[in-house]
């Protein structure tokens, strides 16, 4: 989807993951995500395509194609960790609100 939204599309030069066959149709949209430093994967150098994705995971992505980083602490007493700036990116954005009691609700790393 991501993909779909770009205004031009850089040449891919690599396969950057174990688990994605060049042949794959989706393959050339992941690898040029990874070139783009939208999507990077997980530590052990797989992409797990069959994987669904988490909401921190898509709102890390969509603030990684606008330059979002961090933002101020949006005080959602269940967000700690890895997706934390973006998370509060996102806020700071208006792109998510939360639950209304505290938390942003589920949003599984």
């Amino acid at each position: 989807m991501l993909y779909n939204l770009l205004a031009s599309y850089p040449s891919v030069t690599e396969n950057h993951f174990s688990d994605v066959s060049s042949s794959a149709w989706y393959a050339k949209a992941v690898n040029t995500l990874v070139e783009l430093k939208v999507l990077s994967g997980y530590e052990d150098g797989t992409f797990r395509p069959g994987r669904t994705v988490s909401r921190a995971e898509f709102v890390t992505a969509v603030c990684k194609c606008f330059g979002l980083t961090d933002g101020a602490d949006s005080g959602f007493s269940d967000v700690s960790g890895w997706a934390t700036g973006y998370i509060n990116a996102a806020v700071e954005q208006g792109w998510i609100v939360g639950m209304g009691d505290g938390t942003s609700g589920p949003m599984p790393a």
